[in-house]
C-alpha cells in the first residue's frame, strides 16, 4: 500500500509540473507576430493571443515593432490600438509594439 502511494504522489507531481510548465509557456503578447489574433484581459492593459477562429478574437496583430516607439505603427493605416510589451528583467528591459487592427469576421 505505501508503494503505491509513493508512486501515484510521485506521478502527481509530475503532473502538476508538466501542467505547470505547459501553462507557463503559452503564447502571450511578448511572442506576438504579424498575423496573430489577439484580445484584450479585462482590464485591457494586456493582450492574449487566441487562435484566429476564436469567438473572442478581438484584434489582428497587423506589425510588430522593433522598438517601444508606437509611433512606427502610423505607416499602417489599418491600425486601430497600439499595445506596448516589455520582457526581460528591470534593468535589461527590452521592448517593442504590437500594431493592432480590427479583426474582419
Amino acid at each position: 500500500m505505501r508503494v503505491w502511494a509513493v508512486t501515484a504522489g510521485a506521478v502527481l507531481c509530475v503532473l502538476v509540473v508538466l501542467f505547470g510548465y505547459l501553462g507557463a509557456t503559452g503564447r502571450g503578447d511578448a511572442d506576438a507576430q504579424a498575423g496573430d489574433c489577439a484580445r484584450l484581459t479585462r482590464n485591457h492593459r494586456q493582450v492574449r493571443l487566441v487562435e484566429c477562429t476564436d469567438p473572442r478574437a478581438e484584434y489582428v496583430v497587423l506589425k510588430r515593432t522593433g522598438n517601444g516607439d508606437g509611433r512606427r505603427c502610423t505607416d499602417e493605416p489599418r491600425t486601430v490600438r497600439t499595445h506596448r510589451v516589455r520582457t526581460g528583467r528591470r534593468w535589461h528591459q527590452h521592448g517593442h509594439v504590437l500594431c493592432l487592427g480590427r479583426r474582419k469576421g
